[in-house]
């Protein structure tokens, strides 16, 4: 319990960190970070607000309990025995390198195919590798978790199913 604990105040001191970190590069250099959103949540918002209720039932069950399940599974307890060899903080790494990666690669290959001037597909490249960060910085929280429970998927579990469970609330409350 207190694993899952300190996953909660890891996911919201990374988000607060990463929001900061994205104000000062987009001061910088006005890329419109702070005002988007990645490419995998503008997919789930675009999704969210086109479908039937039925659709929006099935989709929240499966943003909320199915989609954490499984990426659990995969980057905490696969992943894991797979870098049995490495350090803690290698797997932590790795994990979280692949699970970042898994939500922002699908962004980025529809922005490479989709054609177009190549400065304005490099920004928009630069931009989901900088949303990276967040998913990288979460993927770390919850391989922490993780280590720190005694390698237990279900803390890391109710930390990613909680927080996918805000999120999705905070989409009924703009809808």
């Amino acid at each position: 319990l207190a694993a899952v604990g300190i996953g909660i105040g890891g996911i919201y001191v990374t988000n607060l960190a990463v929001s900061i970190l994205y104000s000062l590069i987009d001061f910088i250099f006005e890329l419109g970070i702070t005002t988007g959103e990645s490419g995998n949540q503008e997919g789930i918002i675009d999704m969210f607000n086109n479908c039937n209720n039925l659709e929006l039932s099935l989709y929240c069950i499966i943003l909320v309990i199915v989609a954490p399940l499984i990426e659990e599974l995969i980057f905490r307890t696969s992943m894991f025995k797979c870098l049995k060899k490495l350090s803690k903080p290698g797997k932590v790494i790795i994990s979280a390198l692949l699970f970042g990666g898994l939500h922002i690669v699908t962004s980025i290959l529809n922005i490479l195919v989709s054609g177009g001037i190549v400065s304005e597909m490099l920004t928009n490249v630069v931009i989901e590798l900088l949303f990276g960060i967040q998913y990288f910085a979460m993927g770390a929280v919850l391989a922490i978790v993780y280590q720190i429970s005694g390698e237990n998927v279900y803390s890391s579990y109710i930390v990613h199913l909680g927080n996918n469970l805000l999120s999705v609330i905070s989409l009924f409350m703009l809808k």
